[in-house]
């Protein structure tokens, strides 16, 4: 009998947090971290195919390519975007271009 009480206090407190943590927060604070977390998923998602279409061409050639307009077959950025990329050591990072915006 006493088995089901431990998770269901677990569970209910849980919840309880949750919700609290809901509490006070405004529809613009939620969808200000809808729109963050969806653009770090999709820069994040760019950065990964694009580091895999460097090292695709480190395996072809054995070099990094001089730069990032040399690697074939790069995602298209959205509008103010920007790749950042490295010769020496094949990193690439996405960022917002501020000189656009």
């Amino acid at each position: 009998m006493w088995k089901w009480i431990i998770p269901v206090v677990v569970t209910v407190g849980v919840g309880a947090g949750i919700v609290w943590g809901m509490v006070g927060k405004t529809t613009g604070d939620y969808i200000d971290h809808t729109v963050q977390a969806a653009e770090f998923v999709r820069r994040r998602t760019v950065v990964l195919s694009a580091q895999n279409k460097i090292k695709s061409h480190l395996m072809k050639n054995g070099s990094y390519p001089a730069t990032i307009d040399e690697v074939e077959g790069l995602p298209t950025l959205p509008e103010g975007w920007v790749y950042s990329y490295d010769p020496y050591d094949g990193k690439v990072e996405v960022f917002r271009d501020e000189d656009s915006e």
